[in-house]
């Protein structure tokens, strides 16, 4: 959850990068290797250990980070010192509001239960990003068939959108236009 402490260390970050985008990018994509670290409960485990040198997790946390820009390091051993990498989600999160609003495009992820070539997620990119005026592009993720869902699902966190093409429920909604298109035609 973004906080004004957690806006202080994102503003603090951005601006050791004035204007250099590809190494706040990394930091930012750091950062959610640290919060998807966190998410483990070993690495968590290890973390709140007493017995454990302090300087030994900040190592164990600069190695999950796998960056050793500069600033980055001593960003890392500041949020380790105060005792804030409870905040790198919400760090995390700023900055990437923050890219979004310096690049104008919005990320998104197109689920699908089959292979999609790179072409058609383009189309579904280009398709969603007319529709709606804003620059779209979308990362593809191949799921599992699930008794619910057979089909394409995209989901664009930023812009609160969720496109869901379900092939069944598409297969039904045919069968059923051109049944209508069949009773319209014989009276």
């Amino acid at each position: 959850m973004i906080n004004p402490l957690s806006k202080r260390y994102s503003k603090a970050l951005i601006g050791s990068y004035q204007g250099d985008s590809n190494k706040l990018k990394a930091a930012y994509n750091s950062l959610i290797k640290i919060n998807q670290a966190f998410s483990i409960s070993k690495f968590r485990d290890i973390q709140s250990l007493s017995n454990v040198d302090k300087g030994a997790k900040a190592e164990l946390i600069k190695l999950v980070a796998e960056n050793n820009d500069e600033y980055f390091g001593r960003f890392l051993n500041l949020l380790i010192k105060e005792n804030r990498l409870k905040l790198s989600d919400a760090i995390a999160e700023e900055i990437r509001m923050f890219l979004i609003a310096q690049g104008g495009v919005f990320s998104g992820v197109c689920n699908a239960t089959f292979e999609i070539s790179d072409g058609v997620k383009n189309e579904i990119a280009q398709a969603i990003s007319k529709k709606i005026g804003k620059n779209i592009e979308l990362s593809l993720n191949k799921v599992a068939k699930t008794d619910d869902f057979d089909g394409i699902k995209v989901d664009i966190k930023d812009l609160d959108i969720e496109v869901v093409l379900n092939k069944p429920l598409i297969a039904k909604e045919l069968i059923a236009s051109v049944l209508q298109q069949i009773q319209l035609k014989t009276f």
